[in-house]
């Protein structure tokens, strides 16, 4: 059990220097933090305490929490609870009482219509970063019927903060590479562009295209058949194709701090290509390639500290820079490298690339 943890830890360490945006890295993070300290759900959430404004990134979509916080944030966060947190964080690590934001917080709205849908009774959370009034926490919950966290799972969340201070301080998605390998979902549209049918995989991943982090403060819409413009000009470009108009490719690429997603319009019936016919528009995400290797690292039969040398050598780090990195020397580095291969069944760095890409399959 103390050999499981130990990996969970490593792969959150790992995850939060993988340079990703805060939203893809917080999304995979809720979910590992689970694997260390077991929760039920776990919530990234950035405040701007001036106006009760920001950003939320939940492990899970209760539409109508959100939606209300969304709706009622001015009421919610008001500027003397997160006074009294903030005083409460310049001499702990870790909040572990909602009561420091409220004496009655257990009997108001906050608890009952946002708190208590995402099984949050007991809770622990952390200090992200805190810059111009702005207020990023990442927060750990339990059911009511569940123990509250002991003394030890606290120690352990404050010695994990580095990381996710380090993580979560976001980062330019210009440089990111993408992994194919990602969910999937179908629409199935008019040529005008009006959906007719979606697929439920299609309205979340539409969903997360829409709002990376969903917004606090400002409204927020659930509908999935309020189709963005550009899937309208998808089906549209495809139509003016087949009936000889000069068109732009039936293709669209959206990218936010999920990751991208790919629109392709194709017709459903290969006979209606003089229009009139139904559209089927794919969505495909792709998560970055990184957090993708990472994942399958993560599922090999290694040690922590082979897990990150792993990761290095599917990075294409030499055998120098990886002895670098873990302030080990060069002898040591390459004995990792070759109980990675052996455990593996491996012999050379190709090898290891092609079974990583082999799992993703």
């Amino acid at each position: 059990m103390k050999s499981k943890n130990t990996r969970a830890q490593a792969y959150i360490r790992q995850l939060c220097c993988l340079g990703l945006a805060k939203e893809a890295l917080a999304t995979e993070l809720l979910h590992a933090v689970k694997k260390a300290i077991p929760s039920s759900s776990n919530i990234y959430m950035e405040i701007d305490v001036g106006n009760s404004s920001g950003m939320i990134v939940p492990e899970y979509e209760i539409c109508e929490a959100l939606a209300f916080l969304a709706a009622e944030s001015r009421r919610l966060v008001t500027l003397p609870m997160s006074q009294r947190v903030l005083h409460w964080y310049a001499g702990h690590a870790v909040f572990d009482d909602p009561r420091i934001m409220a004496d009655d917080f257990y009997a108001g709205d906050f608890y009952n219509l946002v708190w208590r849908p995402y099984d949050h009774h007991h809770t622990m959370q952390c200090l992200v970063s805190h810059h111009q009034g702005r207020v990023a926490t990442l927060l750990l919950g339990r059911a009511r019927a569940a123990r509250a966290f002991s003394a030890d799972e606290k120690a352990l969340f404050a010695r994990l903060i580095p990381y996710f201070r380090h993580g979560l301080r976001g980062r330019c998605r210009d440089e990111t590479d993408y992994d194919g390998a990602g969910d999937a979902g179908l629409f199935v549209m008019d040529p005008g562009g009006r959906l007719v049918y979606a697929s439920d995989k299609a309205r979340k991943l539409l969903l997360m295209a829409r709002y990376p982090a969903y917004p606090v403060g400002s409204p927020v819409s659930f509908e999935a058949a309020d189709i963005p413009p550009a899937l309208g000009r998808l089906c549209r470009n495809l139509d003016g194709i087949f009936q000889g108009r000069a068109a732009a490719p039936p293709v669209a690429e959206h990218i936010n701090g999920r990751g991208r997603f790919l629109f392709r319009a194709h017709w459903l019936d290969p006979i209606a290509r003089d229009g009139g016919g139904l559209i089927g528009v794919t969505v495909e995400h792709q998560e970055p390639a990184a957090l993708q290797l990472l994942r399958r690292i993560g599922d090999l039969p290694l040690s922590p500290v082979q897990m990150e040398v792993c990761l290095m050598l599917a990075r294409n780090q030499s055998q120098e820079s990886i002895a670098r990195a873990l302030d080990i020397g060069l002898a040591t580095a390459r004995d990792h490298i070759r109980k990675i291969y052996l455990k593996l069944g491996v012999h050379q760095r190709d090898e290891l690339t092609r079974r990583l890409r082999a799992a993703q399959a």
